[in-house]
């Protein structure tokens, strides 16, 4: 194997990769990298067996072949390299790279060794705006956490309606909140349906390499049991989670007693506030009043005690609650508003956070904490 490429496009590269490959102690292969050059195409490819990720960059091949070696040996040394042309080349098992006045040799293994990515088949394909998908992933996330005992909410829910005018659903929870965004996917390649849960890690993985680009395109092909991800030059395959998602619609209210729409900068300012003042259980004593037309947050722990008093346009009934700050602060921050509607029935009832930009396409939703805790 022998190519060339810019020192910019394979650091670009083997970033995208290289989380795949950090610290595996039972299968050392994990931790390397697998370099192919075929068919014009220069790709990197990584696995964790749960996840596979392949790059392709630009570069101009000599010799076709493929070669493992080290990923983060290798991301650490190119990254210190000139912004230069770098070319590569195996041989005698070993990989060599020259760039500029700089030479180096690494010791490789054989390509036979690395696991193969797996391929989809008879996949149902979607395309979406990539602004709008990782901006879903980024509103949900932070409802889900990885549960041992109940796997099906270690992951995101991606419910693919056709019968809704195309719309993709996605949402997460923790048994303690719950968040919801639907966003349209442009088109599919057949009329299914679709609904599958894709692993906390794998939603990770995509928001930290998802670009922003506002024009571009991403293609999710679902199969029985994977998920592939494809675009711009990267390409990512994921397993899915096993199971049904917790039936969540059929708790949301669908009805409230009292209605409050906030500034979002203020309710932030007052959350954190007031969370300086709670003991470990995290606890808000938030009051709304109509005839003041005002939210009061009260707090209290060994530390001691404090109010902030935050005015809102406030409808309904006078009303109370008491929730967990972290959850609260959570939920207003992924809305990423300038306003923010709360709703509530009673202080027995779930609170519901949403956005007057898109009140229909997105909530979250905080169950209180009981009194006795």
């Amino acid at each position: 194997m022998k190519f060339i490429c810019l020192q910019e496009n394979l650091n670009k590269g083997l970033f995208l990769v290289n989380h795949l490959t950090l610290k595996n102690f039972y299968l050392p292969i994990l931790n390397n990298v697998l370099i192919q050059a075929q068919n014009n195409n220069i790709k990197l490819i990584a696995t964790n067996l749960e996840i596979g990720i392949q790059c392709q960059i630009r570069g101009k091949i000599e010799q076709e072949g493929k070669f493992i070696v080290p990923c983060q040996l290798l991301v650490n040394y190119i990254n210190l390299l000139p912004k230069k042309p770098i070319e590569i080349e195996v041989k005698d098992s070993k990989l060599f790279l020259e760039c500029s006045h700089q030479k180096t040799q690494i010791n490789g293994i054989d390509s036979a060794e690395f696991p193969i990515l797996p391929e989809l088949k008879n996949a149902t394909e979607y395309f979406l705006n990539i602004i709008d998908f990782k901006t879903a992933f980024e509103q949900i996330i932070s409802t889900i956490t990885f549960n041992e005992l109940r796997p099906e909410i270690s992951g995101a829910l991606l419910d693919f309606n056709i019968s809704q005018s195309g719309w993709l659903t996605m949402a997460g929870t923790d048994s303690f909140q719950i968040a919801e965004k639907k966003i349209i996917f442009q088109k599919n390649s057949a009329d299914i349906n679709k609904q599958i849960i894709l692993p906390l890690k794998t939603c990770q993985e995509l928001l930290r390499i998802l670009p922003e680009e506002p024009n571009e395109i991403i293609k999710i092909c679902v199969d029985t049991n994977q998920i592939y991800f494809s675009f711009q030059n990267v390409e990512l395959v994921s397993k899915i989670i096993e199971g049904k998602y917790p039936d969540y619609p059929q708790i949301i209210p669908k009805e409230y007693k009292t209605r409050v729409i906030l500034n979002a900068d203020e309710l932030i300012k007052g959350i954190k506030r007031q969370s300086f003042f709670t003991d470990e259980k995290r606890k808000l004593n938030i009051a709304f009043s109509c005839a003041k037309q005002e939210m009061t947050i009260i707090s209290n722990g060994v530390i001691g005690e404090s109010v902030s008093k935050i005015k809102g346009e406030i409808k309904g009934e006078e009303n109370e609650i008491v929730v967990d700050y972290k959850y609260l602060l959570q939920g207003v921050q992924s809305l990423k508003s300038n306003e923010i509607i709360i709703e509530i029935i009673n202080k027995k009832q779930p609170l519901i956070l949403k956005s007057p930009l898109e009140e229909k396409n997105y909530f979250y939703f905080i169950f209180p904490v009981a009194e006795k805790e």
